[in-house]
């Protein structure tokens, strides 16, 4: 499996982060019908709760791309960020990105 590597973000920011799905659904007809973000802790640093990162608000789909507002993490950790959605043609995929947070000086 590929990793999107996101770029880094500060504890203090909230930002919109965003999956794209169109090179994985390639016909016009299919649609994404809803998706589920997932957030976790991961090597290196330790982060006693994943709620230390919080997905913020109702995530949204345009046409093949969710996003979704991210805000706060653990200085010196990084967090597996993950998209799955389901289609209207019943296929489930699922695309991941590392998030590297760092509090910036």
């Amino acid at each position: 499996m590929t990793y999107k590597r996101f770029s880094q973000k500060d504890p203090a920011e909230v930002l919109q982060y965003s999956f794209d799905f169109s090179k994985i659904i390639t016909t016009a007809a299919e649609t994404i019908s809803s998706q589920t973000w997932t957030i976790t802790p991961i090597h290196p640093g330790v982060d006693a709760a994943a709620s230390d990162m919080i997905l913020v608000g109702q995530a949204s789909i345009n046409g093949k791309i969710c996003s979704q507002f991210i805000q706060l993490g653990v200085s010196g950790v990084n967090y597996l960020v993950s998209c799955q959605i389901v289609t209207n043609e019943a296929q489930t995929i699922k695309l991941v990105g590392v998030l590297p947070v760092l509090t910036f000086s």
